[in-house]
């Protein structure tokens, strides 16, 4: 099967920014983590916003009813790059729904991190 030029592209892209995410996820979890070892944030809200780190063959607890935490998110984040490296074409209107999906919760997790922190 040959795959066009701009389908890989929209793949890179898309994948580019699923590892971005995935970086800026990481990166607030250390934050979160060393915020609330330091006394800055209460356990609940380190529970809430990181989520608990799952055990092999468990599922990440997520944030509470409305919100996933970054746990849950990071683990789709994963799962979302590989499905997608391992097509050889562009992605599906479905892996575009759900990458989008999970992009925005992200952006939803650093910015009610980004307004714990600047308290």
């Amino acid at each position: 099967m040959k795959v066009s030029p701009a389908d890989l592209e929209k793949k890179f892209d898309l994948e580019t920014r699923l590892v971005q995410a995935l970086r800026q996820a990481n990166q607030a979890v250390d934050e979160i983590h060393t915020a609330a070892h330091a006394g800055k944030i209460t356990p609940d809200q380190e529970k809430q916003l990181a989520g608990t780190r799952p055990r092999r063959g468990e599922t990440p607890s997520d944030g509470g009813p409305n919100q996933p935490a970054f746990a849950q998110v990071s683990g789709n984040l994963g799962q979302l790059i590989v499905t997608i490296d391992t097509a050889d074409a562009a992605p599906t209107s479905q892996a575009l729904e759900v990458a989008e999906k999970t992009l925005a919760q992200v952006q939803a997790l650093l910015k009610q991190w980004e307004g714990l922190k600047s308290k």
